[in-house]
């Protein structure tokens, strides 16, 4: 077992559950402004700091930007559809 894995008592992290999510070409996305301090290790970005989360439909994360635009460029440069959450 190695440290990752040890320190998080044998379950996924977010990390490995978001690269777990199978998304198909045109499945929606949702884009949701969040409080930086809500994202477990985002190095870089001061607490209070708006980032802008991307979600699969079921929920999983998949991406954290530093702008709106920025989240949803991505999402259709991946052939995903997204829309906003409030």
């Amino acid at each position: 077992m190695n440290n990752q894995n040890e320190k998080n008592n044998g379950t996924q992290t977010d990390a490995t559950a978001a690269a777990a999510v199978t998304l198909l070409p045109g499945s929606m996305v949702y884009v949701k402004a969040i409080d930086s301090s809500q994202v477990q290790g985002l190095q870089g970005v001061p607490p209070g700091t708006i980032v802008y989360a991307i979600h699969s439909e079921a929920g999983a994360p998949l991406a954290v930007l530093g702008n709106r635009d920025a989240a949803f460029y991505a999402a259709r440069q991946h052939n995903m559809r997204p829309v906003s959450v409030h």
